[in-house]
């Protein structure tokens, strides 16, 4: 609940705000995150320790938006960090202000879907948990991938658009990771799509811009239907969901043959006691997917179907714009 007081003798807003402290690169003190807000030193000790303080429709963007700044909350954690703290999420007007450059026909479809998502007010994600969909998954499970800092996670989706938030948490780990293996549909093979296979490709060229130490991260591309979706890390924690193939009349736009897995239930589970039957069943899938003979490297892709290389891959990595880094020429 927003007003409880936990074992530390901290609020539940207490408990966040010093979460959130605790990950920036550089230490900071109370004294300096209130400078920062521009609010009272005074204000933000009642809402750490007090249960009858929340805080006010007139505070909520102040004290969010050094975390927004430093990187560290996404809208949908805003909005979950201000359902969990004060009761509701924020306003349309609240999360303008946070997010300035995001369209409000998004913000408030992000809205809607804290709306629909039942309260995760827990440090730890439970046992097994079952969530909306992606848009709901809540802080505590980032924050357990965090504080795990796993050395093996490996990912089986579609597109990949909605996986790519978890490698961007798992980059932002000062650990280091020894593998980070990424399962992407072939976008030249039996998508399902165009759109889809724009999205793909837009995925693939971003990664890029992940900096990995050495040769972490390997992607292949798989040709079979899509069906189980999911990430795993390590043998802690994993997150499973389905694709779903039907039409949605309200987004024509995406053509007849339509592929859904963003907006389907998730299973999150700890892989233990039951858990583990699930990480079998993720094991089982995507192993065989990443040994399947039909299955290839991202190299293969690119340098057979990508325009800016006409030369059978000989340019490959070198060509100016291309997305293939030196480690994946393997």
């Amino acid at each position: 609940m927003p007003g409880r007081k936990g074992k530390s003798g901290l609020t539940e807003f207490g408990i966040q705000l010093d979460r959130l402290l605790a990950k920036l690169k550089e230490p900071m003190t109370i004294a300096d995150y209130t400078d920062l807000t521009g609010l009272s030193y005074k204000y933000i000790s009642q809402l750490r320790t007090k249960p009858e303080r929340r805080p006010g429709s007139y505070a909520i963007v102040k004290l969010l938006k050094p975390f927004v700044d430093f990187e560290l909350l996404t809208l949908d954690e805003a909005l979950q960090f201000s359902k969990v703290t004060r009761g509701k999420v924020l306003t349309i007007g609240e999360c303008k202000s946070l997010f300035p450059a995001i369209r409000e026909k998004e913000l408030r479809l992000a809205i809607s879907e804290a709306l629909q998502t039942g309260g995760h007010d827990s440090i730890e994600p439970a046992e097994i948990m079952i969530i909306e969909n992606d848009y709901s998954v809540p802080i505590p499970v980032i924050d357990f991938i965090k504080r795990e800092s796993p050395q093996v996670v490996k990912m089986l989706e579609h597109s990949g658009t909605y996986g790519r938030r978890y490698i961007d948490v798992i980059k932002s780990l000062d650990s280091k990771i020894k593998e980070v293996r990424l399962l992407i549909h072939n976008p030249f093979e039996h998508m399902i799509s165009d759109l889809q296979r724009e999205r793909a490709c837009e995925q693939i060229r971003t990664l890029k811009l992940v900096d990995f130490e050495g040769d972490v991260l390997k992607i292949r591309c798989y040709n079979r239907p899509a069906s189980l979706r999911g990430r795993k890390f390590d043998n802690e924690l994993v997150i499973l969901g389905w694709y779903t193939y039907y039409y949605d009349p309200n987004f024509p736009e995406y053509g007849k043959n339509q592929i859904w897995g963003h907006n389907n239930p998730l299973v999150v589970s700890r892989l233990r006691n039951q858990g583990k039957y699930l990480g079998e069943l993720f094991d089982r899938c995507f192993n065989f997917l990443w040994d399947d003979p039909g299955s290839i490297s991202l190299l293969t892709v690119c340098t057979k179907r990508c325009n800016l290389c006409q030369d059978g891959g000989k340019s490959a990595g070198n060509k100016e714009g291309c997305f293939v880094s030196e480690e994946w020429l393997r």
